[in-house]
């Protein structure tokens, strides 16, 4: 299917930074955005360097402060009570069953038109989110461990990391 992301990621936000961790080609990547200066930096694992990523080859589905304001929309910082605290619209919940499992489904839609539902499991814990947009998109994002103990190093470019200037690459591929 077109934009299906099946491999494992690793997603910390916390302050409106988001760290993402993936592997992609079976080589490790991870991403750093810093909500202070807006800018996303990925690190090159294989070569000790951080490059940062320009927004035009983010693209829109990359908006890193929509994310990590999406991500926060429904959670207050309760491991397995993530429920939406802001500009609560209509939020109906109900059972239902995902994978032969009984669980929980809230849902509401956002002031944009996007439909939100979070499913919960018999203990409360948030176990998939699927969005579905006006355009028809749909996005389905599957927790397999949630926490709310985020390490702030997680923001930070590791020690020894030198930074590679990717401008002149990109500038060629115009």
């Amino acid at each position: 299917e077109n934009g299906v992301q099946e491999e494992p990621i690793t997603m910390a936000v916390k302050n409106g930074n988001v760290y993402i961790s993936m592997n992609v080609d079976d080589m490790s990547a991870q991403m750093i955005y810093k909500a202070e200066n807006d800018t996303m930096y990925m690190l090159l694992d294989f070569i000790k360097k951080y490059c940062e990523v320009p927004e035009d080859m983010m693209g829109g589905e990359m908006n890193m402060a929509a994310i990590a304001t999406d991500f926060n929309l429904g959670m207050t910082m309760d491991v397995g009570n993530f429920r939406r605290v802001d500009e609560i619209n209509d939020v109906s919940v109900e059972e239902t069953e995902l994978n032969g499992n009984k669980v929980i489904c809230e849902s509401y839609i956002a002031d944009d038109g996007s439909e939100f539902r979070y499913y919960f499991d018999q203990n409360d814990m948030l176990v998939r989110r699927d969005k579905f947009s006006p355009n028809g998109n749909t996005d389905m994002m599957l927790f397999s461990q949630l926490t709310t103990d985020v390490d702030d190093s997680l923001f930070e470019i590791p020690k020894g990391y030198g930074y590679l200037n990717i401008s002149w690459l990109l500038s060629m591929a115009q």
